[in-house]
């Protein structure tokens, strides 16, 4: 099963490298790649320069990239702006949704604290943490009203989004606290 890279550092177009070798040049917010190559090596060797440049993008905080998949690991900031790697697993949870509704998972790699994931039908509020990931079980079709709040104030709005039956949509929330971007690469 695939393991895929998710590009979710606003501002900025990177070229990765591993230990010294090149693996995603012009890596852009919103991509993903395929590296599965990789399963269960190290990630403490991962560098991230400006495209094109030596200019390095600072420390990483890195682990490992899972050993199988199917799984995304998300280069993207922290709340202090450092680059933090995050892996989530992208096996469907189970059991799987009833007739009618489809599955949206939610994943938190903002540089920004706690938001609650609010949605208005049907009406739910999950309080969702930095790295984390919530799935919510939703009808098939348009989702309808979504965004995110702190301290009840909407921080961004979901994009529109259609939940396809019995089918996982992947939305992650990244950026910064005061600008934040919505990136939708896997569904």
């Amino acid at each position: 099963d695939r393991i895929s890279l998710v590009h979710a550092i606003p501002g900025v177009d990177v070229d990765l490298s591993l230990d010294g070798d090149d693996f995603a040049s012009d890596f852009q917010l919103g991509e993903v790649r395929d590296i599965s190559e990789f399963a269960g090596r190290s990630l403490a060797g991962l560098a991230a320069r400006r495209v094109g440049t030596e200019q390095p993008l600072g420390p990483i905080s890195a682990t490992s990239v899972p050993a199988e998949g199917p799984a995304s690991v998300v280069v993207h900031l922290d709340e202090t702006l450092s680059i933090l790697v995050t892996a989530f697993d992208d096996t469907a949870p189970s059991p799987a949704p009833a007739p009618g509704n489809g599955l949206l998972t939610v994943r938190h790699v903002a540089a920004a604290p706690a938001v609650d994931v609010f949605l208005q039908a049907p009406a739910q509020t999950v309080s969702l943490a930095p790295t984390a990931a919530v799935n919510l079980v939703v009808p098939a079709g348009a989702l309808g009203p979504a965004s995110l709040l702190r301290s009840g104030d909407a921080l961004l709005v979901l994009p529109d989004i259609t939940i396809v039956e019995g089918r996982r949509s992947v939305v992650y929330v990244s950026g910064t606290a005061g600008e934040g971007s919505l990136v939708t690469p896997l569904d």
